[in-house]
């Protein structure tokens, strides 16, 4: 289930690994980015890096077939995703990791747009403003074996949030996470 989450990630990164992307000039300083790398710790489970002219070229091979996916795509300037596993954080928590990415976002001045904690699981989203319009979004997602950081840095149109999943495998419906968040505070 996980590999199928992950397979369409690896279609959009073999566009750019196979040089059919222009340079970015998507930087560290990118309104919407964070640093996502989790420092001093082993190597990530997966590590998705995608900038720039990927998500045109994605945009106009989904046009046709998924006009909504391609409108949001095409709005995007990066979206990179990290997913440590216990063996890469050693002798850290996955406490510890959430608390680095949450002191960085409120250092920024991000806000908390969902929280969901179950019994085994954690999830957080957030997002950067500018006036209307979504510059950043960041979702933490926390696993009994696993730490899933997504970051997507553009013009985030967070009413078709929920069409990243056709490409990505992963649910960011807010209004979902929303209804889930109620029903577990009963």
């Amino acid at each position: 289930m996980r590999t199928t989450r992950y397979m369409n990630w690896a279609v959009l990164v073999a566009f750019v690994s196979i040089g059919l992307v222009l340079p970015s000039s998507v930087t560290a300083e990118t309104e919407g980015l964070i640093d996502i790398d989790y420092p001093d710790v082993g190597e990530a489970k997966v590590e998705v890096n995608l900038v720039g002219g990927v998500f045109s070229l994605a945009a106009k091979i989904m046009q046709k077939e998924e006009p909504e996916v391609s409108e949001f795509l095409a709005k995007l300037e990066a979206v990179k995703v990290r997913v440590y596993d216990k063996a890469a954080l050693g002798e850290r928590s996955f406490d510890e990791a959430l608390e680095f990415y949450k002191d960085q976002l409120k250092r920024r001045k991000w806000e908390v747009l969902v929280r969901v904690k179950e019994e085994h699981s954690k999830v957080s989203v957030y997002s950067l403003t500018s006036g209307d319009i979504i510059s950043g979004l960041v979702v933490l997602v926390q696993e009994p074996e696993e730490l899933v950081v997504v970051n997507l840095a553009g013009e985030v149109d967070g009413a078709k949030l929920s069409q990243i999943d056709k490409v990505t495998g992963v649910n960011l419906d807010l209004a979902e996470l929303s209804f889930k968040k109620r029903k577990c505070k009963h």
